[in-house]
This record gives C-alpha cells, structure tokens and sequence, in this order.
C-alpha cells in the first residue's frame, strides 16, 4: 500500500515544511506517524528517520502556538509522546 500510494514519502515531504508558514500541514503529516508509525505497517526503511522528523517538527509547531493555544500545546504533547513511543529503543 505504501508503495502503491506513496504515502510515506508524501508525508515526509509535507514534514519538511516551515513549520511556522504552514503548522496545520505539518501536523497532519506528523499526525499520520502518531496513527500508523509503527513497525509491521510503516516503511521499515523510512520509520526512524521520519518519527524523528516528525517530533522534531510538532516541537517547532508547539512554540508556534506555545502563547496562543495552551490547548493545542497540550495535544501536541499527546503527539509528541506517542511518535516516541513508536521510536526503535537504542541499543
């Protein structure tokens, strides 16, 4: 299915975006790593390196809205640490 639809590296792409100029687009990436980023269903190629991607980006867009949206802030949190849940433990 990944390769079919390419949705992996359309993710990543979307991930790579200014997280400040388009925070809503970022998220939904991130938010399809909270969702399927596990191993047995993403790419186990692109896995780590795209959870990596994708806590580091939901973290620029948490100081986005840091100020404005103590609520969205919160769930980011949520977002955060279930994409670290789905990180390989280092050895």
């Amino acid at each position: 299915m990944f390769e079919k639809t390419k949705l992996a590296k359309y993710v990543e792409k979307s991930l790579k975006k200014d997280p400040e100029d388009e925070p809503e687009e970022v998220r939904a990436a991130a938010y399809m790593l909270v969702a399927l980023g596990r191993n047995f269903i993403w790419p186990i190629d692109d896995i780590d390196r795209q959870l990596k991607l994708a806590i580091s980006k939901l973290e620029a867009v948490r100081e986005v809205y840091s100020e404005a949206a103590p609520e969205l802030v919160a769930q980011l949190e949520v977002e955060i640490a279930a994409l670290r849940s789905h990180m390989t433990p280092s050895d």
